[in-house]
């Protein structure tokens, strides 16, 4: 966003900073949280709270795969918005 925000002049070196930023997200967000899932889910019976905490993990999976595909519609599938013009509501940043 920063790249876009400055107009920097080089398309390589966004190109190089949104796969940096896809892989970085996979390796610190997506897999740590597969691992915790399935770690929790293997062992939920011998816990307490066992509801409480599932319903909560779940709830932050579904948000860090809701930034995840903002990420992708934002850095590899630009088509994939809502043109400003076409009923939605205007936002400050349309990138």
């Amino acid at each position: 966003m920063l790249l876009k925000l400055s107009n920097v002049p080089a398309p390589v070196l966004y190109r190089v900073n949104k796969y940096v930023n896809l892989v970085m997200y996979f390796l610190f967000r997506l897999a740590p949280q597969a691992y915790l899932s399935w770690c929790f889910l293997r062992r939920v019976e011998q816990r307490g709270l066992g509801a409480f905490l599932t319903i909560n993990l779940c709830l932050l999976n579904v948000m860090i795969l809701t930034y995840f595909s903002r990420l992708l519609r934002s850095d590899f599938f630009p088509h994939w918005r809502k043109r400003p013009g076409a009923g939605g509501e205007k936002k400050f940043l349309a990138e």
